[in-house]
């Protein structure tokens, strides 16, 4: 599922939301006409009571500033006339909080969204979160309308970590919820009550398909009503806590402690199953060689909207089997079987890496020399000493990268990247516009190593050099 243009939904009505001074195409003159707003929550205030067509509310632009407007969501409407709220462009995230991106964000008495209406209602790539506590029982989302039909899609939602109140991330006392690829984290509490997800009403049917929910308390609570849970993770904080919490219908979830579905128990909340969990940068995506991997299972085919295959950057999750959590980890090795060897057969396999890997980009190189290679056969008469030349048409970019030393705690990224990589087994993508000053420049080119020519310096200095030299992948 690719993600979403700005006018791709039929016979909707549109509102848009953009920072001030925003500027708008003609085209964009045409379809929101005067429903033009600075924060969300006027966009909301400015509904119809009733939906007479599917609505939009578009999200644009850069946001310097965070929205500090809570939005409570009155209007009512039908599984056709639904209302839709979402980023779109520069405005939405890219599967990690973002500063420049737009952000509800408050404290206080601050509820993020919240709906007690007979609403259908989507939410779809909004980053939103407490900058600090303050007052209890107040978290990103909360539904308890009783007739209401809620989907939360690649959303991040992040708590403030602050102890001195209790947090919720998404709480649903009524209704039915789908929450899919969506990444609710550091909902704080030092002993009780809050959670990442808490379902509590007797009546709610809440369903939770690849997401990742790191809570203090409880991470994922039921406590009453259904509640179904897939391809997630969930990890809590506090000792005595539990990541999965009351009678859940679990299936491929794993945990960072004994609640999880079968064989996916005990995955640890660090940075060898993650890209990051360091507090203030945390990055939800899966790390290289990450047990969450094809550990989940395939939810096509169950019923919309929870037939969704993507993941929360809009990659697809085509592979078999699916990865648990908000990502589809790019595959890095796929095995081929040579002619005449029977499918399955352990020996006779060759390994071939599919996608690079990002060099770290600090620190950037102390010194680089890039050159463009080609082929050609020179043969000269020993005769006449006349010379023919051969040109293959083969030309390829061979760099040479010396790094200066870093300290131990600041070369994590380079661990990873050297582990994942695997010497000659992995590629990676190396920008060489930096470096050779002619237009146009030959971009982005993907490299193989050729040796790791000096390596890690681990004297008692605990300081990192090295220089990698490698030649285009053609």
């Amino acid at each position: 599922m690719p993600l979403p243009t700005e006018f791709d939904v039929a016979g909707a009505t549109y509102y848009a939301v953009a920072p001030a001074g925003y500027s708008y195409s003609s085209e964009q003159d045409e379809q929101y006409f005067t429903r033009k707003y600075n924060t969300l929550a006027a966009a909301v205030a400015a509904l119809p009571g009733t939906l007479a067509a599917p609505t939009v509310i578009n999200i644009l632009g850069s946001w310097a500033a965070a929205d500090t407007d809570y939005v409570s969501i009155a209007a009512t409407g039908s599984a056709a006339n639904y209302l839709l709220i979402r980023c779109i462009g520069e405005a939405r995230h890219a599967g990690v909080w973002g500063t420049s991106k737009y952000r509800l964000l408050g404290a206080g008495s601050f509820s993020g969204i919240l709906t007690n209406a007979d609403l259908y209602l989507r939410v779809d790539g909004l980053q939103i979160g407490r900058s600090a506590a303050g007052a209890s029982g107040y978290g990103a989302i909360s539904v308890s309308g009783g007739g209401s039909n809620v989907w939360v899609h690649n959303c991040i939602l992040r708590g403030s970590n602050d102890p001195s109140s209790w947090e919720i991330g998404i709480i649903v006392v009524a209704g039915a919820v789908q929450i899919s690829n969506t990444v609710i984290y550091n909902w704080y509490h030092p002993s009780a009550i809050a959670s990442a997800l808490r379902v509590s009403g007797a009546s709610t049917v809440v369903s939770a398909y690849s997401c990742v929910a790191i809570g203090r308390w409880h991470a994922i609570e039921r406590v009453e009503g259904t509640l179904t849970a897939k391809n997630c993770y969930a990890h809590a904080t506090a000792a005595g806590s539990t990541a999965y919490q009351g009678t859940i219908t679990k299936v491929a979830c794993a945990s960072s402690d004994a609640s999880g579905s079968a064989g996916l128990q005990g995955i640890a909340h660090d940075a060898d199953t993650f890209a990051s969990v360091t507090l203030g940068t945390e990055d939800y995506h899966l790390a290289a060689y990450s047990p969450l991997i094809d550990a989940g299972t395939d939810t096509s085919g169950d019923a919309a909207p929870l037939n969704f295959t993507d993941d929360i950057d809009g990659d697809s999750r085509a592979d078999d089997p699916w990865d648990v959590g908000i990502d589809a980890a790019v595959s890095l090795v796929q095995i081929i079987t040579p002619p005449g060897i029977p499918s399955g057969e352990a020996f006779g396999l060759a390994e071939i890496v599919l996608a690079p890997f990002a060099l770290p980009a600090a620190p950037p190189p102390a010194r680089a020399r890039v050159s463009l290679e080609t082929r050609a056969a020179v043969s000269e008469s020993p005769l006449t000493g006349d010379e023919q030349v051969c040109d293959w048409g083969v030309a390829r970019w061979h760099i040479m990268l010396q790094y200066p030393p870093v300290a131990e705690a600041s070369a994590a990224a380079w661990h990873t990247f050297f582990r994942g990589i695997r010497g000659r087994v992995g590629t990676f993508s190396f920008d060489l516009d930096t470096y050779v000053k002619h237009s146009p420049g030959p971009g982005t080119r993907v490299f193989r190593l050729l040796d790791n020519t000096q390596g890690w310096d681990i004297a008692t200095a605990r300081h990192y050099g090295f220089t990698l030299e490698a030649r285009e992948v053609i």
